[in-house]
């Protein structure tokens, strides 16, 4: 449909696939993910602004049911217009995932600034950091 112009179909039919979407149960990839690429691709083919929010706002609402998830941390750097939101995303992704082939598109000192710039407030390296806190006391 967003392919063929039918942008008002497409926006639709994605944000009816949200709430129909099945449970993951025993398939190999999450449904959660699937959905969100299916968005992405369907804004980099289309590049509508509306296919767009839905993907930010799924990404959003994913990082907070499953924070540990670094496909949702990867597809809003790679969406969103906001230069914080976009160092956050950053940072949660080459935490969570390294190698995550989103982090190919942006250049290592954007990687390497936001990784510094969001260091101290990673809930995932709190633990370590504490640690070392309390070893120079």
């Amino acid at each position: 449909m967003g392919v063929a112009g039918k942008m008002d179909e497409a926006v639709r039919a994605l944000e009816l696939a949200r709430y129909r979407r099945p449970n993951t149960e025993d398939r190999p990839l999450l449904t959660e993910y699937t959905y969100g690429d299916i968005c992405e691709l369907l804004f980099s083919v289309t590049g509508n602004p509306r296919i767009r929010a839905i993907a930010l706002h799924w990404a959003k609402k994913r990082q907070t049911s499953e924070p540990w998830q670094s496909w949702s941390y990867a597809l809003e750097a790679t969406l969103t217009h906001d230069p914080g939101d976009r160092k956050r995303a950053i940072a949660m992704t080459y935490y969570l995932d390294r190698k995550s082939q989103h982090l190919s598109a942006f250049k290592k000192p954007e990687i390497d600034e936001a990784v510094r710039m969001y260091e101290r407030s990673n809930v995932f390296l709190k633990e370590k950091i504490v640690k070392a806190n309390d070893k120079a006391i």
